[in-house]
């Protein structure tokens, strides 16, 4: 059964591109220019963080004078998966299957589909890490806009106008940005008479195709896969010590109940939401960014419902590490072997064959990791 899988790799290609199309917008739409190709498993990809650079008047001289030193940060992303979606066809699915050529490429296409999928799902859970921001000289955020169980856009879009000031305030640059959103507030779009009237929206695409496109600078896609978030129980929380505009640890007292991490609270006398990094511990929680404004003692938290987390966010907020799966250096049992790069997303994908006892495996593989790289570029749309 060796070197099969050559002759249908257009095939194959063709019932990716096909299957593929479907759902799992995320992997295409995240930085994944990392050099993942030299780390194992578990381990982590350094990405070094460029510090700012002072200004300062030049003064004419006999030589230069050195500039102020600068303090170096980074991030990684640890490639923490290893996967596979295997199949197999035993010698009679093989004479079941003359009739139809393509049922191999399509079940290979299915099960590049699954893997995707999977990638998407973990960076759409990435919602828990988004942040605001915070500046004590331009404008400051929170983490996110609307209503937690609402679904969002019943009569307008106006609410993508707070989600663009959020990016700007967070110094997003203004191109690559985009939002995402579930099928409810997708059908909700849908409904808005100046979106779908093509001589008040410039084109009919959302009417005759389903297709958003732009809003408010955002690029809109809709996707199955929008998490939820199951809210923490806490209730009663009052803050212990009026905080300042910055602070991001939390001391409460009375009250009861959970706050967990990826929780939305807000502050009774400060309009903005936030998003719990650290979950509630001895009467301590953190926020995944400062407190736009300063916040009283004995301020009432409010932790908001369980919703839904569309979210909104520049490309460089969300880091996908991928590279193909790492093989002894005299190969293993498998008779073939081949990469396809995903034509949707440009990841690459290994798709190897085992020959069995009366049978042959087929599987697609790859390695990856996510994070939330940059949570300032990251937020949220309840719904």
């Amino acid at each position: 059964m060796a070197n099969t899988l050559t002759a249908i790799i257009p095939n194959m290609t063709t019932a990716v591109q096909s299957v593929l199309a479907e759902k799992a917008s995320l992997p295409a739409l995240c930085q994944a220019d990392f050099r993942a190709e030299e780390a194992a498993l578990n381990e982590t990809i350094t990405i070094p963080i460029a510090p700012t650079v002072a200004g300062a008047d030049r003064t004419p001289a006999a030589d230069f004078t050195v500039a102020a030193d600068r303090a170096l940060t980074n991030t990684s992303i640890s490639l923490t998966k290893d996967r596979k979606a295997a199949f197999f066809f035993t010698g009679d699915d093989f004479k079941r299957m003359r009739q139809n050529p393509d049922y191999v490429p399509a079940s290979m296409a299915q099960a590049m589909r699954t893997l995707r999928n999977e990638i998407h799902s973990d960076l759409a859970a990435l919602h828990i890490h988004a942040a605001g921001y915070y500046s004590a000289s331009t404008g400051s955020s929170g983490a996110g806009a609307g209503t937690a169980g609402t679904t969002p856009f019943a009569s307008n879009i106006e609410i993508l106008s707070d989600l663009e000031k959020y990016l700007n305030d967070s110094l997003a640059p203004l191109e690559d940005r985009f939002l995402m959103v579930n099928t409810a507030a997708k059908a909700a779009l849908g409904k808005l008479g100046h979106l779908i009237k093509a001589n008040e929206a410039g084109t009919a695409d959302l009417l005759r195709r389903g297709i958003i496109g732009q809003l408010a600078n955002f690029n809109v896609v809709w996707d199955h896969d929008v998490k939820s978030h199951t809210a923490g129980t806490g209730a009663s929380y009052l803050v212990n010590g009026a905080l300042a505009a910055g602070a991001t640890s939390i001391t409460v007292d009375g009250g009861s109940g959970t706050i967990l991490a990826g929780d939305v609270v807000t502050f009774a006398g400060n309009g903005e939401k936030y998003v719990v990094q650290t979950a509630l511990a001895a009467n301590v929680f953190v926020l995944t960014s400062g407190l736009t404004g300063a916040v009283a003692d004995d301020a009432a938290v409010t932790v908001a419902a369980t919703s839904r987390r569309n979210i909104a966010w520049h490309r460089e907020a969300l880091g996908l590490a991928v590279r193909l799966p790492a093989m002894p250096p005299n190969g293993d049992k498998a008779t073939d072997a081949v990469t396809i790069i995903d034509p949707v997303t440009g990841m690459p994908v290994m798709i190897r064959e085992y020959a069995g006892y009366g049978l042959v495996q087929y599987e697609a593989c790859a390695v990856w990791g996510v994070k939330a790289v940059r949570p300032g570029l990251l937020k949220l749309l309840l719904g």
